[in-house]
């Protein structure tokens, strides 16, 4: 065989519609969201040159207006809709950059999961914040914050980020301050300034200037409690499904201690006195005895936590089954 007859010294002959539908088939949740992210801006973007840049903030973005004239979409479409390229970028490389992560630990059902909950996470506590009252004699703020709008996807962003670092919080990553800067934090520092800096931006310039209760510090347009919102619901998420299973396990777990004690205070030779004239049923040769039984329901749990329910086999979930008629007892 010459060297222009193997397969991969062939031009390829593909049509531009088959390789479109194999990119199709291999893109990941991740390439969807950015993408989506990237059409949405096009879109605004094309929008703005036209000069409807107003009307797209006004039907798209999150206001109180808006909901309280029950436009409930708005709940997820201001995440559709940034502020300018920068917004839009800094979103889309975060979303990149970490959902990768998200997908290849927990599926792509988990990172939908976590993107939208934050998405509507950060919208709720937004909308909370804004509808705050407004402070005696600040009848001109009240007047501004029912144009306020917000929108982007930061919220959705910080919950993946938070959930992604929840369970790494000891582990190293490497950041681009703007893009430029390189610099190396462990996962808790970085959960911790985001979180602060949001906390600050909250309490500092946000609520001032949603009620009027206290003189705004800064000049900040940035939207804190959407950010705090996302990044509470990603990190609360991963911290309930790490440390739930791992209450259940060790509740089983004392619940079955109390085996060891009814096998010690019951012999085997009080229910044959009961009974003088029935001969004691032959054990079955593969049931453990009590002792060896919590042995090997420690560990069936101990596998439940690492694995999940499902992965036990039809002979460990008999075990349990049996352990659990022992407690019943």
């Amino acid at each position: 065989m010459g060297l222009h007859d193997r397969d991969y010294m062939r031009p390829d002959d593909t049509s531009a519609l088959e390789r479109l539908r194999r990119a199709f088939a291999r893109a990941t949740a991740v390439h969807w969201a950015a993408g989506v992210l990237v059409a949405a801006g096009v879109v605004q973007f094309a929008l703005t040159l036209a000069g409807q840049s107003g009307a797209v903030r006004d039907y798209a973005g999150l206001s109180i207006r808006g909901l309280q004239s029950l436009r409930v979409w708005e709940f997820a479409t201001y995440a559709l809709v940034h502020s300018d390229f920068w917004h839009l970028l800094f979103n889309a490389l975060g979303l990149w950059f970490l959902g990768r992560g998200v997908c290849e630990e927990h599926g792509s059902r988990k990172f939908w999961k976590i993107l939208g909950g934050g998405v509507l996470a950060g919208a709720l506590l937004w909308a909370l914040i804004w509808s705050l009252p407004v402070a005696h004699g600040a009848e001109l703020i009240g007047a501004y914050r029912t144009q306020a709008t917000l929108v982007g996807a930061s919220a959705g962003v910080f919950a993946v980020m938070a959930y992604y670092m929840a369970d790494k919080l000891r582990e190293e990553f490497r950041l681009l301050i703007f893009l430029i800067i390189p610099v190396t934090l462990e996962g808790y520092w970085i959960l911790g300034i985001t979180a602060a800096l949001s906390l600050g931006g909250l309490f500092l310039t946000e609520i001032p200037v949603a009620t009027g209760y206290w003189r705004a510090l800064l000049n900040d347009p940035m939207s804190h409690s959407a950010h705090l919102g996302g990044l509470a619901l990603g990190f609360l998420w991963r911290l309930a499904e790490i440390r739930l299973p791992a209450l259940r396990a060790a509740k089983q777990r004392a619940a079955f201690a109390v085996l060891d004690k009814d096998a010690a205070a019951v012999p085997r030779s009080s229910r044959d006195r009961r009974f003088p004239g029935k001969r004691p049923a032959p054990a079955a040769a593969a049931t453990p005895e009590p002792a060896d039984l919590r042995a090997e329901v420690d560990r069936i749990l101990d596998k439940i936590n690492a694995s999940g329910f499902g992965s036990l086999s039809a002979q460990e979930r008999a075990t349990l089954e049996r352990a659990r008629e022992i407690l019943r007892r």
